[in-house]
C-alpha cells in the first residue's frame, strides 16, 4: 500500500523496521547516515523509486493470496504496532494476521538487490535486511514468528516463515540504542557517508558559506580531471577496434567478442564481452 505523508512524518520519531538492517550495516538500500538524515529532516520526501513502484501495485494482491498459502486470516492491512518495551521501535506491517502474526511482502525482481539471497521455498533463508526487518516486526508484536511472501522474477509466489531469535533481538537493541541516543537525539551524524541522493535532500541555508578543507576540493578536482581523461582514452580505444573490425560487424578473439550493429535507428553501438571460460 502507498505510505501516507502522515506516515512518512510518523517514522521520524522511531527506529522501524526497514530502518535496521541501515543501522546495522547490512541494507543494500541505505546506510545508518541515511536514516539520520531521515530522522532528522530532509528538505523534501525522497522519489519512489522503480522497483518501490512495483511493490506497491503488487503488494495487496500478494497479501491476499499469502492468506491462503500460509492458510492465516489477515486481520489488518497497513498497521503501525508500536513497541511497548521499547519505546524508541515501530513497526509498520503490511499486513497482520488473525493470530497477530506478521506478514510481510516483498517483490524479488530481475534487478532487485539481493535477488541471489533468496533461498529455498518453506524455510527461512531470507536476505539479511529482510531477517532484521521481520525480527524487528516481532519485537514490537510479540510474535514468535513471522511470514513472509516473496514475488520472484520467475513471477512466482515464494513463501518463507522465519522463528524470533533472541540473540538477533539483543543485537538490533544494542545496535540501535547507541544509534538514537547518541545520533538522532543529539544532533549529531553518524561517520558514515549518506548516499547521493540523502546529500541532495539535505536542507542547506540559502547563501550560507562555509569552509571545506582544500584537501577534499583538490581531490574533487584531481577526480573530474582524470574521469575526462578516461573518457577520451576509452572512445580512442573503442575507434581502434571499429577501424581494427572494417566492414564488419561481429569479431571475435580468443578472449573477447566485439559486436558493432545498429539499431532500428541506423544508430551502430559498441559492445565488447570477455568470453566466459
Amino acid at each position: 500500500m502507498t505510505i501516507t505523508p502522515e506516515q512518512l512524518e510518523a517514522r521520524k520519531s522511531v527506529i522501524g523496521s526497514s530502518d535496521v538492517a541501515a543501522i546495522m550495516g547490512y541494507s543494500p538500500f541505505a546506510n545508518a547516515a541515511d536514516v539520520y538524515w531521515d530522522k532528522v529532516g530532509l528538505e523534501r520526501d525522497r522519489p519512489e523509486r522503480p522497483w518501490m513502484k512495483n511493490g506497491t501495485w503488487l503488494e495487496f494482491p500478494m497479501l491476499q493470496r499469502a492468506s491462503a498459502i500460509f492458510d492465516v486470516t489477515i486481520d489488518a492491512f497497513d498497521v503501525n504496532v508500536p513497541c511497548e518495551d521499547h519505546p524508541i521501535f515501530a513497526a509498520n506491517l503490511d499486513a497482520i494476521t488473525s493470530e497477530q502474526i506478521p506478514l510481510e511482502a516483498k517483490t524479488v525482481l530481475i534487478g532487485s538487490p539481493s535477488r541471489a539471497d533468496w533461498g529455498a521455498p518453506g524455510t527461512d533463508l531470507v536476505p539479511d535486511h529482510v531477517m532484521l526487518q521481520v525480527q524487528h516486526q516481532m519485537l514490537c508484536t510479540g510474535a514468535e514468528k513471522a511470514h513472509v511472501i516473496a514475488f520472484n522474477h520467475s513471477f512466482n509466489l515464494i513463501p518463507y516463515t522465519v522463528r524470533r531469535s533472541e540473540d538477533l533481538l539483543t543485537k538490533i537493541i544494542d545496535a540501535c540504542y547507541p544509534f538514537w541516543f547518541d545520533h538522532v537525539t543529539k544532533g549529531i551524524p553518524p561517520d558514515d557517508m549518506p548516499s547521493t541522493e540523502t546529500l541532495s535532500l539535505i536542507p542547506r541555508v540559502k547563501d550560507k558559506i562555509v569552509r571545506v578543507d582544500d584537501e577534499l576540493a583538490a581531490d574533487y578536482i584531481a577526480k573530474r580531471e582524470a574521469e575526462s581523461i578516461a573518457k577520451i582514452d576509452k572512445q580512442k580505444a573503442g575507434d581502434a577496434i571499429k577501424l581494427a573490425m572494417g566492414d564488419g560487424e561481429l569479431s571475435h578473439t580468443f578472449g573477447f567478442q566485439c559486436t558493432y550493429k545498429a539499431n532500428t535507428k541506423g544508430d551502430r553501438t559498441l559492445l565488447v564481452k570477455e568470453n566466459k571460460q
